[in-house]
């Protein structure tokens, strides 16, 4: 136990009991994960260079629980992780002839990488627990996004496709394009361009990814 309070090892304390008080304050009624919300825009030139970052984020839990409880699993486990690594493995990197910043870095980089990896996968389970997170969304969020053709056409007056809102939920849309799409097919990648908010549609563009 008297580990823990070690000075040198604050940088893996301070995470454990920043999470474990706004977790008692959650317990307790004085903080709600959901009002307390990271909002991440990708814009149309972010979406067009790194349209797999979608992905990425919901794959590491982001969309499947407010981000706030996501970062708060990330401190504790950080936390648990780096305080795990020191005890078990301090006298070999010392034996090493390492500093102490640099044995504390030893501890800190795979705590930090194994504990994102331990978070994405708690939020699985816990994601029944806020089912109605991200659902509703702005329609101006969706601009900048890839969605996929779920019609055999796409024309001025005619098309929808399909993505994932945050909460990884696919959802469908009335998509328009200002040129017909000869080529579009079932499953083609479209960037998002902008809403219409008279008849709720989204204007289009077919998406081709740079090599």
């Amino acid at each position: 136990m008297q580990t823990i309070f070690d000075s040198h090892l604050l940088i893996f304390t301070i995470p454990i009991f920043i999470s474990c008080a706004i977790w008692l304050l959650a317990l307790i009624g004085m903080f709600d994960f959901k009002h307390f919300e990271l909002h991440i825009h990708h814009d149309g030139d972010w979406a067009a260079h790194f349209p797999h970052w979608d992905n990425f984020f919901v794959w590491i839990g982001l969309g499947l629980v407010p981000a706030s409880l996501l970062i708060t699993l990330n401190f504790f486990l950080f936390g648990i992780l780096g305080i795990s690594i020191y005890v078990y493995f301090n006298a070999l990197l010392f034996e090493k002839g390492l500093t102490m910043t640099l044995a504390l870095l030893s501890c800190a980089i795979p705590a930090f990488i194994i504990g994102i990896i331990a978070s994405a996968l708690i939020s699985r389970p816990l994601s029944p627990f806020f089912k109605d997170y991200g659902r509703v969304q702005l329609p101006n969020e969706f601009i900048g996004k890839i969605a996929h053709l779920t019609s055999n056409s796409l024309t001025s007056t005619f098309g929808t496709a399909t993505l994932k809102n945050n909460a990884g939920i696919p959802i469908t849309l009335d998509v328009r394009t200002e040129n017909s799409l000869d080529n579009a097919k079932y499953g083609t990648s479209l960037l998002i361009l902008e809403h219409n908010p008279q008849n709720n549609t989204y204007l289009v563009e077919e998406f081709v990814e740079e090599v």
